[in-house]
């Protein structure tokens, strides 16, 4: 029996046991090996009384920690042996396991959680008590020994979700005062209070922050340099809290006047007399105009709104504005629908529309024009004015085009918006796949019933089960179906790319074989949507088996990545705005479902395998779709059942996590890349570059 610590037990995907550096009473780190690969390492931080139902000895070493590890559940699946040792070093833990023999034994002591600094003023993790799976902790927090705050882990965090622990609702955030950001350290505890017990500290708690300032504006002293960070805090605040967010939207400085020469600016709405005061124009006589606005009767705006429009139609090519306002006490930043007409349909027009007077069908029909030339469009992510209370939108003047459909829905849900006709020609749905043959039958029989004319082409990546070559031998009987063998090293997007080669359809619909959909018949509604002229993709509704939105869209932020939309709203609420239940307009949708025409996927060349092999390919190229004059759109129906990552695993092994990080820097590259062009008025600049 060696002193530097021993495996205890495996249960529910986590590894549990305890530990002791030699010489030191710092807590040691854990390296966790499958099958002689590095898995996981994490450090051996709780405390050895919780090990008394496990241990397999009374005599623990002085300095002894224990350790509860998560590890990923399809490497479990598949694992012979797992070890550990303290890391860096020659010094293994007694017990190694072989998984088919691991004792099954139930952790009852202590909490199950983890804890993470951002380095800045923001706490996130989760934390679970086992003996009471289903509720949510109160959590105490303190700072450098005093208490400063309590918070409930309750949030859902799907990394949970997936793995079936607890409830999947234990996450937490916690955001602490921007003082403590002063460059010292300080060391911050979680506790939870059980029933019967002394408080217990969350595993990974305490951390330590030491950080200055997140905000600019913070590090610049008072002058019109403050300004200027204040501003551009502000227009990068997406992560801050909302209500810091109001606060900057407040005290954003104003937009200057433009210069001599600015286009004339006249707005009309309905009983107000405050327009014309409000106009950089000489002569706000709408009849004199070069902008004309389009006012909410109940939006008030901001003394330099018209100064903020005046600056976006200096932009050549650019014919129709929208902006964001504010809504609500405290105010939040709302965008009104941007200019995504689907939304306009179902939801009503923006406060505010502005328009060239020389663009005709913009000022006849604002929506179509969004539509069908997104290009000159332009969205403010500026503020420039405030709803009333209780405010409705004004519903669009114009039905929406003839390939459209908007029928009236029961309650308060907002119009359904379809498209008029189905799908025309072969779809072609291409799946990549290896093994999983449960997952891969589930996601054929969701298919193979589909009325649509459609041939199922199946990448294989290097199949070696037996119940995988039996489900194929069951589907070569159907003409409908082609398997296709691709024995390289996995790589996600040429997989994809590699079926796209094969597909004999007009419409390709990429699909990952861990998606069910739960209604026949989805094929048609799906891929109906590219019949809409300006639409080059278009993704549905995904959902967790616990019945949260995995996927609503994807939106790619200020800092170049991208996140899933809605991953908090449950499938059928109906999200803020209506967002989780109405078509509408996005940058990107996730490959796992994703249908776009073959033409258009030939014509921009497929997914990028050399840059983005296994992530963020789809979000690539759907960049190039929209640098390609198309739109993308997010479909709430028909909706599918999603297993996200149940075939090829999570990012958790060193090699996978470096990969990830690599493709990452490729996206902000990416981004960066694509967003300047749109500036510069040149959105096709990524065809002359290569």
């Amino acid at each position: 029996m060696t002193d530097a610590g021993e495996i205890l037990a495996l249960d529910a995907g986590y590894l549990y046991g305890w530990a002791a550096l030699p010489g030191s009473a710092a807590p040691p780190v854990i390296e966790v090996l499958v099958d002689g690969l590095s898995a996981a390492v994490a450090p051996a931080d709780l405390d050895a009384a919780a090990l008394a139902p496990l241990q397999s000895r009374n005599d623990l070493p002085a300095g002894a920690f224990a350790f509860a590890i998560p590890l990923p559940a399809d490497l479990v699946k598949c694992a012979r042996r797992i070890e550990a040792r303290l890391a860096n070093t020659a010094l293994w833990l007694d017990g190694a396991l072989t998984v088919a023999l691991a004792p099954a034994l139930r952790w009852t002591h202590g909490l199950l959680g983890h804890v993470a600094s951002d380095g800045g003023a923001r706490i996130t993790g989760w934390a679970l008590d086992p003996r009471r799976p289903l509720e949510p902790l109160a959590l105490s927090v303190h700072v450098d020994g005093l208490r400063m705050a309590s918070v409930t882990a309750d949030r859902h965090d799907p990394w949970l979700a997936k793995r079936g622990i607890g409830s999947g609702f234990h996450g937490f955030e916690i955001d602490l005062p921007a003082r403590l950001l002063d460059g010292t350290p300080h060391l911050v505890t979680l506790e939870a209070e059980v029933e019967g017990g002394q408080p217990l500290p969350v595993p990974g708690s305490p951390v330590e922050i030491c950080h200055l300032p997140t905000r600019l504006a913070d590090l610049v002293p008072e002058g019109p340099a403050r300004a200027i960070a204040d501003w551009y805090d502000f227009r990068f605040a997406r992560d801050l809290p909302e209500a810091v967010a109001a606060e900057l939207a407040r005290a954003r400085p104003p937009v200057a006047p433009p210069a001599e020469g600015a286009p004339r600016i006249a707005a009309t709405t309905a009983g107000r007399d405050d327009v014309a005061r409000q106009t950089v124009s000489a002569h706000p006589d709408p009849a004199e105009a070069d902008i004309l606005v389009r006012l909410h009767p109940d939006l008030r705006m901001t003394d330099d709104a018209f100064a903020a429009l005046a600056r976006a139609f200096a932009t050549p090519g650019t014919c129709l504005v929208t902006a964001d306002h504010h809504r609500g006490e405290p105010p939040v930043v709302h965008d009104g629908g941007g200019t995504d007409p689907l939304r306009w349909w179902a939801q009503g027009l923006p406060p505010l529309l502005a328009w060239r007077r020389t663009a005709r069908d913009a000022a006849a029909d604002p929506a179509r024009f969004a539509l069908e030339r997104p290009a000159a469009c332009t969205h403010l992510s500026l503020a420039l004015g405030t709803l009333a209370a209780g405010a409705r939108p004004e519903p669009a003047e114009t039905s929406p085009p003839p390939c459209l459909v908007r029928t009236a829905r029961a309650g308060t849900e907002p119009p359904r918006l379809a498209p008029a006709a189905g799908a025309g020609g072969l779809v072609s749905v291409i799946i990549p796949t290896r093994d999983k043959a449960d997952l891969l039958a589930s996601c054929i029989d969701s298919i193979v019933d589909d009325a649509q004319p459609h041939e199922i082409v199946i990448v294989d990546n290097g199949s070696v089960e037996s119940a995988t070559e039996a489900l194929y031998d069951r589907l070569r009987t159907d003409p409908r179906v082609r398997i296709l063998s691709w024995d390289k090293p996995f790589n996600f997007a040429d997989l994809c790319n590699a079926g796209a080669e094969a597909a004999r359809g007009e419409t390709l619909l990429f699909l990952n074989n861990d998606v069910v959909f739960p209604e026949p018949g989805w094929i048609g509604p799906l891929t109906a949507w590219l019949t809409v002229p300006g639409i080059g993709a278009v993704g549905a509704k995904l959902v967790w088996p616990n019945d949260i939105v995995q996927h609503a869209g994807v939106r790619i932020g200020p800092q170049g990545l991208a996140d899933h939309i809605g991953t908090t709203w449950w499938r059928d609420e109906p999200g803020p705005d209506d967002l989780n239940r109405i078509p509408r307009l996005v940058d990107a949708v996730t490959a796992a479902c994703l249908a776009m025409p073959a033409r258009l996927f030939r014509e921009i060349g497929g997914f990028d395998g050399r840059r983005f092999a296994v992530a963020f390919n789809d979000v690539e190229l759907c960049i190039r779709v929209q640098e390609a004059g198309r739109r993308i759109v997010w479909t709430p129906d028909p909706w599918a059942w999603h297993l996200e990552s149940a075939s090829r695993g999570d990012d958790d092994l060193p090699h996978k996590r470096a990969r990830m990080e690599r493709e990452a820097r490729f996206l902000r590259a990416r981004v960066a890349e694509w967003q300047a062009a749109r500036r510069a008025g040149e959105p096709h600049a990524w065809k002359d570059a290569g």
